[in-house]
C-alpha cells in the first residue's frame, strides 16, 4: 500500500507536474510520454535535471482554469509531456478527470457519470460494466466501502482505472475493478456533509469524517434516510380457477380491485472504523450499527367479486416491521515478501428482525401475522497468494460463512422455526501474464452448501465451480475481454421454512425446505474502442443461462382449507441473451457531452411456463457545461421484459429527466427534476393454471429533489483508505 505514499518534499512541484498532465488530457495528443500515472517518477527525473525556469513559472501562474484545460502540452526543458483524456495500458482503461469534472460531482459514481469512463456506466447510483456486471470500487488498492465513500473528496482525485481481471494481491480476487487514484497525505482529515431532500417526500442524509496520525486512521460515519409514497394507486384483475371456499368447489373466482396504496420507511447506518497502516502489512477493524424500520404501510381498495363468494366490497391491508443489526469486522493485509501475501477477514452480525401484518375483507375477521425472530451470522476468509515470477501468479480463496435463524411466528401459526446454512468456497485463481498486451485467468473452484433444520440432519450439496477470464489489450485505443463462469447460488432461508401462513381469504403461504440452489452459467464478450477524446464506443453480448432458479407456484389447498398455497419450485432453463452498444461523444470544446446506450435483450422461460420476449431499450443523456454549472437532460425507454424469476411480463413508463449542478473545489450542489412525461407507471402480469393476475400501477407525481455536499479537508492531506466493510440491514429466515 506504501508505493502510493510520495515525499512531501515533491508534492509542490509533483502537483504542478500532475495539473499539466490532467489538463492535456481534453483534446488528446499524438503520443504520451509521461503519463498522469507516473507523477511521482516525473518530479524526481525534473529535480535531478534542472530547476524550472522562472519563465515557465510565470506562465504556469498566469492560466486561468479554462486554459489548463485546453492545453495540448508543456515543455519542461529537456522533455515534453503530453496527455490523453482516455487511454488503454495492458488490462487498464485509464481515464483522468479535468476540474470542472470534479468540481461537478460529489462522490465515486457521480464522477464516473461526469467522465463518461469508458467501458462502465451509471445507472440508480450503481457503476456497473456496460453489459451491466458490478464493479466493485476500491480507492488507492484498498476497497472501498460505505465510510470511503461517505469521505470521498473529488478534488483529491488524480486518475482513474478501470481494470478487468487484475493480478495484483490487493483487489482480493475481483475480476471487475475500479480504482480511484487519489492523493495521500500524512496527517489530517476530511469531514464532509451531504444531503439529498426530494419533494414530495424522501430524504438522504450523510455526515462523515475521518483522520489520519502517523500510521492510524480513524474514521466515523451516520447517515439516515426516510421514505415515504403516498400516491401509489393500483387497479388489479385477479382470477382464481378451481379452488375450493367454505368446502364449495368453484371454477373460477374474479377479483376486480382498485386500490390506494402508501409505502413509508425510515433507515439509520453508523459505523466506526480504526487502521493501522504499516509498511508491510494494514490492519483494519470496525464496528456498525444499522435500524431499519417500516413504520406502516398499506393499502385500501374497493373490490367487485365474480361470483361474489366473500360479500366483500373492500379490503383493508397493513404491513410494519423492524430490523437492528450490530455488526464487527476485522480485515487483515500483509506483504512480507514481493513473492508472498496474504489477506483475510473475519465479521460477525447480529440482526433483530419484528414484523407484523394485517389483512380484512369488509367485515370478515382480520387475518394477522407476525415474527420475532434473532439471527447470528459469522463470515470468515483467507486468501494467500503466490507469486511465481513476473507472469504466473497463484491465490488460494478460502470463504465459510454460516447464519443460524431463530424464528418464533403468531397468528395463523404459532411455530418456532430454527434453522442453520452454511457456505464454504474453495478457488485457485491462476494468473497469466505472458505481455503486456494478454492476461488470463482460471478458476478452478469447489462450493459446498450445508443446511439444516432443528433435530434433523444436516444436509448438504457440493458443486464444482469453474470461471475463465481474458484480456487483450491490441492497443491504447482498443481492447476486449472476455470472460465466461459457473457459479451456485444457495436458496434463502425465508423461502426454505416448513410452515404454512394464512395470508388473505384465498391465499396461503408455504416455505420449501427441498428448493434446490440455482446454477448460472454466464458468457460475455466486450469490446471498447477509444478513437479519439472526442468520441470513445463500448461494445457486449452476454449469454446467461439459470438452471433450478426458484419461482413462486400457486397449487389448489385442500377443501378444508380452501384457496391457494402459494410456494416456491425450481423451473427448467432460463436464458437471457442482450447485446448492447455504449457511445460517447464530446463537442464544442468538450463542453457538450451526449452518450446513447441502445440495449436488444432476448429473455426465454422454459420449463412448464414457456415464454419467450424480445425487447429493445435505450438510455440516452446530453450534458452542457458553461461556468460552473452543467445541465443535463435524460431519458429511458422502457419496453416489456420477462422476470425470470418471478415469471412476470413487466414494463414502466418512459422516463424523462433534467437537472442543473453547480461546484466549485470542495462545495457541490444541484436541482433535478423527476417524472417530467408523467407519473411513475408500471405494468405486469402473471399466468399460471390455477393463479393469473393483470396489474396496472402509478406512484409519485412530478419530483424535485435538491442535493448539497460540503466537504472540508484540513491538515496535511490524509489517507482515504478505510476499509471498514458494509454497515447493512441482516438476513431474515422469515417466510414471505
Amino acid at each position: 500500500m506504501r508505493k502510493y505514499t510520495h515525499d512531501i518534499s515533491k508534492s509542490f512541484f509533483a502537483s504542478y507536474v500532475t495539473a499539466i498532465v490532467v489538463l492535456l488530457t481534453v483534446f488528446g495528443g499524438g503520443s504520451t510520454c509521461f503519463a498522469a500515472t507516473d507523477t511521482d517518477s516525473i518530479a524526481e527525473k525534473a529535480t535531478e535535471n534542472k530547476e524550472i525556469s522562472e519563465e515557465t513559472k510565470e506562465s504556469e501562474r498566469k492560466l486561468t482554469p479554462e486554459e489548463r484545460d485546453s492545453i495540448l502540452a508543456r515543455e519542461l526543458k529537456e522533455f515534453v509531456v503530453t496527455g490523453k483524456k482516455n487511454r488503454i495500458e495492458g488490462n487498464k482503461i485509464i481515464s483522468v478527470p479535468s476540474q470542472k469534472e470534479k468540481n461537478l460531482s460529489y462522490d465515486p459514481a457521480s464522477l464516473i457519470d461526469m467522465m463518461k469512463m469508458p467501458g462502465i456506466r451509471v445507472k440508480d447510483g450503481g457503476i456497473n460494466t456496460i453489459d451491466g456486471s458490478p464493479v466493485t470500487i476500491f480507492i488507492n488498492g484498498v476497497r472501498a466501502n460505505e465510510t470511503d465513500i461517505a469521505t470521498f473528496r473529488t478534488e483529491d482525485v488524480v486518475r482513474v482505472e478501470y481494470i478487468h481481471n487484475p493480478a495484483d494481491p490487493q483487489y482480493s480476487g475481483e475480476f471487475e475493478v475500479i480504482n480511484f487514484i487519489v492523493k495521500e497525505y500524512q496527517a489530517g482529515g476530511v469531514t464532509k456533509a451531504y444531503v439529498s431532500q426530494t419533494f414530495p417526500n424522501m430524504g438522504f442524509y450523510t455526515l462523515s469524517s475521518k483522520a489520519v496520525y502517523k500510521d492510524m486512521t480513524y474514521s466515523a460515519m451516520v447517515k439516515g434516510n426516510y421514505w415515504r409514497d403516498h400516491f401509489g394507486e393500483e387497479e388489479k384483475t385477479t382470477t382464481y380457477k378451481d379452488i375450493y371456499y367454505n368446502g364449495e368447489h368453484y371454477d373460477e373466482i374474479i377479483d376486480q380491485s382498485h386500490s390506494d396504496l402508501w409505502e413509508r420507511n425510515n433507515s439509520i447506518q453508523s459505523m466506526f472504523s480504526a487502521r493501522w497502516m504499516g509498511k508491510k502489512g494494514v490492519i483494519t477493524h470496525s464496528a456498525g450499527l444499522a435500524w431499519d424500520q417500516n413504520p406502516g404501510s398499506g393499502s385500501r381498495s374497493t373490490e367487485i367479486w365474480t361470483p361474489n363468494i366473500l360479500n366483500s366490497v373492500s379490503t383493508n391491508t397493513s404491513t410494519s416491521r423492524m430490523s437492528l443489526s450490530p455488526q464487527i469486522r476485522g480485515d487483515y493485509n500483509f506483504y512480507p515478501s514481493d513473492k508472498f501475501s496474504i489477506s483475510s477477514f473475519w465479521a460477525y452480525q447480529y440482526t433483530h428482525n419484528n414484523s407484523s401484518s394485517f389483512y380484512q375483507s369488509s367485515s370478515l375477521d382480520p387475518i394477522l401475522n407476525g415474527t420475532k425472530e434473532d439471527v447470528h451470522g459469522v463470515r470468515v476468509a483467507v486468501n494467500p497468494q503466490y507469486n511465481v515470477n513476473n507472469y504466473i501468479q497463484f491465490i488460494l480463496n478460502n470463504f465459510w460463512s454460516s447464519t443460524w435463524y431463530d424464528t418464533q411466528y403468531s397468528g395463523s401459526n404459532t411455530s418456532r422455526i430454527k434453522q442453520m446454512r452454511g457456505t464454504n468456497i474453495e478457488r485457485l485463481l491462476f494468473y497469466w501474464t505472458p505481455n503486456d498486451k494478454f492476461n488470463m485467468a482460471l478458476v478452478p473452484g469447489i462450493r459446498t452448501e450445508y443446511w439444516n433444520f432443528e433435530g434433523e440432519k444436516t444436509q448438504s450439496r457440493c458443486a464444482a465451480t469453474a470461471e475463465i477470464y481474458l484480456n487483450w489489450s491490441i492497443s491504447s485505443k482498443f481492447r476486449m475481454t472476455a470472460s465466461s463462469y459457473y457459479r451456485n447460488y444457495p436458496t434463502t432461508a425465508s423461502e426454505a421454512s416448513d410452515i404454512i401462513l394464512k395470508s388473505s381469504d384465498l391465499l396461503w403461504i408455504q416455505g420449501n425446505p427441498n428448493l434446490k440452489s440455482m446454477d448460472q452459467w454466464t458468457t460475455g464478450v466486450r469490446a471498447t474502442w477509444l478513437p479519439s477524446d472526442m468520441f470513445n464506443i463500448g461494445a457486449s453480448f452476454a449469454w446467461i443461462r439459470f438452471n433450478n432458479a426458484d419461482r413462486e407456484i400457486y397449487t389448489v389447498a385442500p377443501a378444508e382449507m380452501g384457496g391457494l398455497i402459494k410456494t416456491y419450485s425450481n423451473v427448467g432453463g432460463l436464458d437471457d441473451l442482450s447485446a448492447s452498444l455504449d457511445l460517447t461523444g464530446r463537442f464544442l470544446k468538450n463542453k457538450l457531452t451526449v452518450n446513447i446506450h441502445p440495449c436488444l435483450m432476448y429473455d426465454k422461460i422454459g420449463g412448464d411456463m414457456k415464454r419467450d420476449k424480445v425487447a429493445f431499450q435505450i438510455d440516452a443523456s446530453a450534458s452542457y457545461q458553461f461556468g460552473n454549472f452543467n445541465a443535463d437532460v435524460r431519458y429511458r425507454k422502457s419496453t416489456p421484459t420477462l422476470s425470470v424469476f418471478s415469471m412476470t411480463e413487466s414494463r414502466n413508463n418512459d422516463q424523462l429527466s433534467i437537472s442543473l449542478s453547480w461546484g466549485i473545489k470542495d462545495l457541490y450542489a444541484s436541482v433535478g427534476v423527476d417524472n417530467i412525461i408523467s407519473k411513475v407507471k408500471s405494468w405486469s402480469n402473471y399466468n399460471s393454471p390455477n393463479y393469473s393476475y393483470n396489474e396496472w400501477g402509478s406512484s409519485w407525481p412530478l419530483q424535485v429533489t435538491v442535493s448539497l455536499s460540503y466537504t472540508i479537508s484540513y491538515g496535511k492531506r490524509t489517507n482515504s483508505n478505510i476499509d471498514a466493510g458494509n454497515v447493512s440491514t441482516g438476513d431474515s429466515g422469515a417466510l414471505k
